[in-house]
């Protein structure tokens, strides 16, 4: 059951929350939350469920290690990169202002780089301003 702790820290970490922010999210106490950690207890299939449908973390890795944190398969990778792409060029048209690849990377890396979580719930508004945040940074000379 340890390993089954250090996975749901190692998730809860990979996806920004402490403990009692996390529990907040399941609907259990951040008690709760330390004893599954500590290998102590261990979740419900119905917290598992949730874990999955609100963060994205596949179940089967949480209790086995097999796979991906996050199960995205070859398609589920492609449709990613497809949104990322999409929300990329959405940002770069809504300001009418091409961003060189270094400030692009950047920019995914901040956003994306927060996860699941950030793939499915960060508002439009935050994206924005993610975007105002790399655009008013210098891009680096390059040697061309």
């Amino acid at each position: 059951m340890k390993d089954i702790g250090k996975r749901l820290k190692t998730a809860r970490e990979a996806i920004g929350l402490d403990q009692a922010g996390f529990a907040i999210k399941l609907g259990v106490t951040r008690n709760t939350v330390s004893r599954w950690e500590l290998g102590h207890a261990f979740p419900q299939v119905d917290v598992l469920r949730v874990i999955h449908d609100q963060f994205g973390i596949d179940p089967t890795w949480i209790v086995t290690g097999n796979g991906s944190m996050w199960g995205l398969d070859l398609d589920g990778m492609q449709l990613l990169l497809r949104q990322i792409i999409e929300d990329v060029e959405r940002i770069e048209e809504e300001y009418g202002k091409k961003l060189g690849a270094t400030k692009k990377a950047e920019l995914v890396l901040l956003h994306y780089g927060l996860g699941k979580v950030a793939q499915d719930c960060l508002p439009w508004e935050t994206k924005r301003k993610l975007f105002r945040m790399v655009e008013s940074t210098d891009e680096p000379k390059s040697d061309d």
